[in-house]
């Protein structure tokens, strides 16, 4: 071969091979399922995100946009919203999506026999309730329409300012029937095992090719394997480990700054020991929360409010130390190391507590949390809207721990879902983060976290998307 044909072939190879790299991402957990209307852990909507793709994504901020669909409107009265489809959009195997597709996906959702832990995201819809309860036996009774092949139409039962938000929400997204196998996102699943999924990129000039998503359970093992090169991205990178010896020789590992999940302490009104707003607000006072910011500044940022915001501070209760002077408590935690980790600081830190503390039985949160006097659990927010929060503490929501029934909270969480001005729904939020916080007081914010991550310094991620897991928002540095 001539030396100049030869060397046209090396650049040639090497450009080829920058723009097609294979890039290893460690997850903590194994997806139990792909199955984008069931999924619930961070571990599977990693995954999911990048072999998929719904109505509207959010952007950098929060707020929704446009993804498969092309235009929308609103009714009047803000009840009705009409959608039309992206009409270039392909499944795998070629055929373009349509409506027929989200119709299925959306009654597969809300099947009573399926039992969803997602159906409740579409509760606003006319009849959807009440068609996943059992009440109504025919779909074609709840609001989700198609009026054409590239048209859908959601009638709700009242307004909900959050509905876009909803909508971005991976449990809604599209579904062939007879084909749940096929995606339509920029990468495909290659191949699924217990230790890893491979996606493969179906755009050709992807710089991306492949991704490995590597099931590593333990963030020390996770970094032997990034020094032997056999993985590149840690999505998620342990508290303890950030400032840590083990960090030592590696880059700078980074922080999320999009806020999303707080930590909560939930405490039981049905209990002795705190069977008063005076009492509870005596207990929140003697926790420790300036201890528990200290101990990992770089992940835990003050929160003044269980409702996640860019605002931050430290919850101030209202409630007398001298009332709690070696009151006896237990708390209760779900049984994963962070929880136990914050468990373990809010007892070894509360001075004025004795506080027992315990792994949550493995059973269904609510039917075992009146057991104890406090209960820790960790909120994330699917998707950027306080509602999701707010609502979780309604009758029979998730964190409806103690069965309180509160009218006044029902009534400022439906004014917040129908007001469209931002500041009018900040502020009727707030009230009703405040009536749980202090009127109630069964609930006290003790920090928001944002999660740590380790990128290889040959690739980098878009402009305010650092820590993302989507693949096509990760490049490979030129």
């Amino acid at each position: 071969m001539q030396p100049f044909l030869a060397l046209f072939f090396l650049i040639l190879s090497s450009h080829a091979q920058a723009a097609t790299r294979v890039l290893q991402v460690r997850i903590t957990s194994v997806p139990n399922t792909l199955d984008w209307n069931v999924a619930t852990s961070g571990s599977e909507r990693a995954i999911i995100q990048n072999i998929m793709d719904g109505l509207f994504s959010q952007d950098v901020h929060g707020v929704p946009q446009k993804k498969l669909a092309k235009s929308y409107f609103w009714s009047a009265d803000r009840k009705t919203l009409n959608i039309k489809l992206r009409t270039d959009v392909k499944w795998t195997d070629g055929k373009t999506i349509d409506a027929s597709d989200f119709i299925f996906s959306f009654e597969r959702l809300l099947d009573p026999t399926f039992n969803s832990q997602n159906a409740s995201l579409l509760f606003d819809v006319e009849n959807a309730r009440d068609y996943f309860l059992g009440k109504t036996k025919s779909f074609d009774a709840v609001g989700i329409k198609a009026p054409t092949n590239d048209t859908l139409q959601f009638v709700l039962s009242s307004p909900r300012a959050s509905f876009l938000s909803i909508l971005t929400h991976w449990s809604t997204f599209p579904m062939r029937k007879n084909h749940p196998e096929l995606t339509l996102g920029a990468f495909r699943v290659q191949s699924k095992t217990s230790s890893e999924v491979i996606l493969q990129s179906t755009r050709p000039n992807s710089e991306i090719s492949k991704a490995i998503f590597k099931v590593i359970p333990k963030g020390e093992d996770a970094l032997t394997e990034y020094r032997k090169g056999k993985v590149d991205y840690l999505l998620q990178l342990e508290d303890s480990l950030i400032t840590s010896k083990e960090l030592n020789g590696l880059p700078k590992p980074g922080v999320v700054d999009f806020i999303r999940v707080v930590a909560l302490l939930h405490l039981n009104p049905t209990r002795l020991s705190t069977n008063s707003p005076e009492k509870r607000r005596a207990i929140m006072a003697a926790i420790p929360i300036q201890a528990l910011l200290d101990a990992q500044p770089l992940t835990r940022v003050g929160a003044p409010s269980i409702i996640p915001s860019t605002q931050t501070g430290i919850f101030s209760p209202t409630g007398s130390l001298d009332s709690v002077s070696n009151l006896g408590l237990t708390l209760a935690y779900p049984d994963d190391a962070l929880s136990r980790s914050i468990a373990e600081e809010i007892q070894k830190d509360s001075n004025r507590l004795k506080i027992k503390i315990e792994a949550l039985p493995k059973k269904d949160l609510l039917s075992v949390s009146k057991r104890y006097d406090l209960v820790l659990t960790l909120f994330g927010l699917d998707y950027s809207d306080p509602d999701q929060l707010l609502s979780s503490f309604l009758s029979q929501g998730t964190h409806d721990l103690f069965n309180v029934s509160n009218g006044d909270l029902l009534k400022l969480i439906q004014a917040a879902r129908s007001t469209e001005d931002l500041k009018a729904r900040e502020k009727l939020y707030l009230d009703a983060a405040n009536l749980l916080e202090n009127q109630i007081a069964i609930v006290m914010p003790l920090f928001y976290r944002r999660r740590g991550f380790l990128l290889r310094p040959t690739f980098s991620f878009d402009d305010k998307r650092q820590g993302t897991a989507k693949l096509t928002q990760i490049h490979v540095k030129k």
